[in-house]
Order: structure tokens, then C-alpha cells, then sequence
């Protein structure tokens, strides 16, 4: 059933069991084509809010770890779980063809989660320091 529309309207609504989103566009094809269209444009869009989020909270965290100055609390599994799932993500828009504005919020937090990851050696390192430091009040003082 081919129909040819001029009329744009979006409407979101909420109830309470359920998000409808409804989407009057210009069709050139079936109905089953445009709800294929609809569904992957509001995945996009649920996606994105994902990665802000996500995007949001990463800095957050870089800038609480440099200022401890200290990897104590950090998981460097975790770290690098993040950074794998954020590849993941980026090959499956790559292999997918999916190449739009939720690709770039996917590299932005990657290279957020980069920096925690660097952060997170600098502070391994500062630790290091300060344990030889501490040995060496201590051993000048034990005697």
C-alpha cells in the first residue's frame, strides 16, 4: 500500500506502561518499511540518551580520580571493560553502516574512558612514589 503524505507531525507520549512515538511522514513505500524506519530512528535516539549519560558521569570520574591522586578504589579491569564495550559499539555502527550523530557520542566517550585510563597509571605511579617515600621516613626514623 503505497501513500504519499505532506504533513510532518512527531508526537511523544508516555502512559504508564508504555512510550508511544508517533510519526506522520512522507511515505514512498509500505507500512511495514516505515515502522522498520521509526524503530530504528528511536533506537537511535534511546542510544544517544544512553551515551550522554554515560558522557556526563566520565568526566566526572577523571577529574575525581586526579584529584585523589591516588589508584586506590580504581579497577583497571573495569577500565579497560569500558574501553572494550565502547570498541564493541563502534565497530557494530561501522559493520552496520549505521554512520550518524550517535558514532561521534561513542568516540567522545571513548576518548574520555582514554583519559581515565592514563589518569589511572599516573596515579599508579604517584603510589609507587609515595610507598618509597613512606619506607624511607620510616626506615630513617626506625633506627
Amino acid at each position: 500500500m503505497k501513500v504519499k503524505k505532506t504533513v510532518c507531525e512527531c508526537i511523544v507520549f508516555f502512559s504508564f506502561k508504555k512510550l508511544y512515538f508517533i510519526l506522520d511522514v512522507v511515505v514512498y513505500g509500505s507500512e511495514r518499511e516505515t515502522k522498520k524506519v521509526i524503530t530504528m530512528e528511536l533506537g537511535s535516539i534511546f542510544e544517544t540518551v544512553m551515551l550522554v549519560c554515560f558522557g556526563f558521569s566520565w568526566p566526572l570520574n577523571v577529574m575525581k580520580a586526579y584529584r585523589a591522586r591516588t589508584a586506590k578504589g580504581t579497577s583497571l579491569l573495569f577500565i579497560l571493560l569500558i574501553i572494550a564495550g565502547y570498541i564493541g559499539g563502534i565497530s557494530a555502527k561501522l559493520l552496520n553502516h549505521q554512520i550518524n550523530y550517535v558514532l561521534v557520542v561513542y568516540f567522545l566517550n571513548l576518548g574520555i574512558v582514554l583519559v581515565n585510563l592514563c589518569v589511572y597509571f599516573r596515579n599508579v605511579h604517584l603510589d609507587k612514589m609515595n610507598d618509597v617515600v613512606v619506607k624511607n621516613h620510616a626506615a630513617k626514623y626506625s633506627a
